[in-house]
């Protein structure tokens, strides 16, 4: 257990390390209006920054289209009703995924104008598959619901 002796001395200590830091890696807190030459400043005061206080930071790269909308994060993907109801038929009729999500580009006029991604189209399709009855499946219930 620490006194109160021992406790002004680490408090002491902890003020010195943070006038070492401020001193030596010029630790300075982000306030809003401060300025920057360019972007790649902004974010090498904020990575030191977040060093100091002890947390990671990373840049995260994003590529426009020529619309100026980013593309396709996770959160804003999404499958339309007519390619799942492509997918599910080109499933049933034995057309590999693949296939049937470049004809569904092909349709789309391009990848920059689908709203999925190939995965999304796999995810669904393992999910629809999950959900179909297969042979002797309904049998096989009502046999279980009869003895029930």
């Amino acid at each position: 257990m620490l006194g109160d002796s021992d406790n002004k001395m680490v408090m002491e200590n902890v003020n010195k390390l943070n006038d070492e830091i401020l001193v030596e890696g010029s630790l300075i807190v982000p306030e809003v209006g401060m300025k920057f030459k360019d972007e790649k400043e902004v974010f090498e005061f904020y990575k030191r920054y977040a060093y100091n206080v002890g947390f990671p930071v990373g840049k995260r790269n994003s590529k426009k289209g020529d619309d100026g909308i980013v593309k396709l994060y996770r959160c804003n993907r999404e499958l339309s009703a007519r390619v799942k109801r492509k997918l599910e038929v080109d499933d049933i009729a034995g057309i590999s995924l693949h296939k049937s999500f470049n004809s569904a580009v092909v349709e789309a006029s391009g990848y920059e104008k689908m709203t999925c991604v190939e995965k999304d189209c796999r995810n669904y399709i393992d999910n629809v598959r999950r959900l179909r009855l297969g042979e002797g499946d309904a049998a096989a219930i009502q046999a279980y619901f009869f003895k029930m």
